[in-house]
């Protein structure tokens, strides 16, 4: 009599937890679709002056897409769980794609291609998508036991 109510109670558990899962998968995917808007509105709208709207600002996308992969591909460990030194090359790659991606529009504006407000809008895009980035590694930190800051 009583294994239909462990059942049940199984049952509402992972109910409630993927209801948490679905909840933070549209928490990342607002955050997300936030940064995109930033940065197209960066490269369309007008800046005062003679510079105009342009697609200068979109090339932050393009390292925001390839900002993991050098960690995802080199990222595996040597003999015993050792770090490889292919590993450390990838963060660092990674590394310098981040930091890209905030130099571009600073050197937009510095050389006056985008005005200043379009690298404001830029960089908080930025700042957006790679806080969703760490949120979602904290989400998935809570689910299982991997520790993905550990070197």
């Amino acid at each position: 009599i009583s294994r239909p109510q462990e059942q049940q109670s199984t049952n509402s558990r992972s109910t409630h937890a993927m209801a948490i899962n679905v909840r933070e998968v549209v928490v990342l995917g607002i955050l997300t679709s936030l940064g995109l808007l930033l940065t197209i509105l960066a490269c369309v709208l007008p800046t005062p002056g003679d510079i105009g709207p342009n697609w200068w600002p979109i090339f932050t996308v393009l390292s925001w897409i390839l900002a993991p992969f050098p960690v995802l591909l080199l990222g595996g460990k040597g003999n015993f769980g050792e770090a490889s030194q292919w590993m450390y090359w990838g963060y660092f790659t990674t590394g310098w794609l981040v930091a890209a991606s905030f130099g571009i529009p600073a050197v937009l504006a510095h050389v006056q291609t985008i005005g200043m407000g379009n690298m404001a809008m830029t960089l908080a895009a930025c700042v957006i998508v790679y806080g969703t980035g760490g949120l979602a590694a904290y989400f998935q930190s809570k689910t299982d036991d991997t520790d993905y800051f550990a070197g």
